[in-house]
């Protein structure tokens, strides 16, 4: 509408006929810039709406759209423990919490982290130095890490990366001194530069990739390969013990199914993550199975049979993959 009335009192009809009046052609100019006035602020009120920012909670959100915020960093900083919500309300508006922004957590004392559900991005640079916090479990919901989103994060023992990422970015653990393990999902098709670099206590690396991606040196650089315990797809054994990289692992191991958390007969876990039992549905006939920590090593081995629980409580606090003899495996984790 505003577009339309500068267009008309800036035409050239409008100049004909207004030119003969001095008085009227000094009106028109002031109107034209008033208009325009308004028009810019009308884009500035419009723009300030979608780059709010508030606080609940201790937590600083910044409004992406209408409905939906990201974590964003603040000037004290976050300490201890962090529970993000799956929504938040402001100003009578709820929000669908979405995101971890750049540097949202950048070098502050967080012991602990929970994500709901909600949880798309972690974006870069976000858990840099965040030296006291020992362990991170993301939500399936994530689809992307941003670069060096875990740079420095030297506590850091365990993290999972979710079966939806594709790309692992540049520097994303680097220099995680005590990350033991890692598990890449089936749908990485990309590891970034120095994605590993400096990890010095990895020993195991999950891999439920079928074909081995083409890397350098350089995602494990400073690591000594020939220390590290490599588990892959069963059947890709061989493919991984002839490409670069991936060949100078210490031992290489085929104790994963084809695909990474895998549900191909149906089979659901729950409840997930877990404490004392564990329950699978969709086995129609007994089967027997196997339980694998982090690590590759075999901790529990027996029958499960529809509706009966297995007994989880003697287990670590970690990731554990359990595996049938149809090939399906399944991820869980015990708290």
């Amino acid at each position: 509408m505003l577009q339309r009335i500068v267009t008309s009192i800036a035409s050239n009809d409008k100049d004909n006929y207004l030119g003969s009046y001095p008085f009227i052609n000094k009106y028109k100019e002031n109107m034209k810039t008033n208009i325009y006035i308004i028009f810019s602020i009308a884009l500035l009120n419009l723009s300030s709406i979608y780059s709010q920012t508030f606080e609940v909670g201790s937590i600083n959100y910044n409004i992406l759209n209408a409905n939906e915020v990201e974590v964003i960093s603040k000037p004290s900083c976050y300490d201890g423990g962090i529970v993000v919500p799956e929504t938040v309300e402001d100003s009578g508006t709820t929000y669908n919490v979405i995101g971890i922004g750049d540097e949202a957590f950048q070098y502050c004392d967080i012991t602990s982290i929970d994500l709901p559900n909600s949880i798309t991005y972690i974006g870069e640079f976000a858990f840099r130095d965040c030296r006291n916090i020992t362990s991170i479990t993301l939500p399936s919901s994530v689809t992307s890490i941003g670069y060096a989103a875990f740079l420095y994060c030297t506590e850091l023992t365990s993290v999972n990366i979710p079966e939806n990422i594709t790309v692992i970015n540049m520097h994303t653990f680097a220099q995680c001194g005590k990350l033991t393990s890692i598990t890449i999902p089936s749908s990485v098709t990309s590891i970034g530069t120095y994605a590993f670099s400096s990890c010095f206590s990895l020993a195991t690396v999950n891999i439920h990739v079928t074909t081995p991606i083409n890397i350098t040196i350089h995602r494990f650089w400073n690591l000594d390969l020939t220390t590290i315990a490599l588990n892959v797809p069963v059947g890709s054994e061989s493919a991984y013990a002839a490409a670069p990289i991936w060949q100078d692992f210490g031992t290489i191991n085929a104790t994963l199914s084809n695909s990474s958390y895998d549900y191909e007969l149906g089979y659901k876990l729950y409840p997930n993550p877990a404490s004392d039992y564990i329950s699978i549905s969709g086995v129609e006939q007994a089967e027997n199975y196997k339980i694998f920590n982090i690590t590759g090593s075999k901790i529990a081995e027996g029958m499960f049979s529809r509706n009966q629980p297995i007994n989880i409580q003697r287990f670590k606090k970690g990731v554990y993959f359990i595996n049938f003899e149809n090939g399906t495996a399944l991820k869980f984790v015990k708290n």
